[in-house]
């Protein structure tokens, strides 16, 4: 495998996971900030890959 495509493949992993908690974290029962804690994702790079998943 070259390169490119590893590197296409782990954007690839990325884009499903986010796809799995952008919906987790608006669905959820607790409050935002306090998902972003506890998943240790900073609010900045939540807002990213829901900008991208949209």
């Amino acid at each position: 495998m070259d390169e490119l495509t590893i590197r296409g493949a782990g954007k690839m992993a990325n884009l499903r996971a986010w796809s799995q908690r952008v919906p987790e974290c608006r669905e959820g029962e607790i409050p935002v900030a306090q998902w972003f804690e506890s998943n240790g994702i900073s609010r900045k790079t939540y807002y990213r890959w829901q900008k991208e998943n949209i």
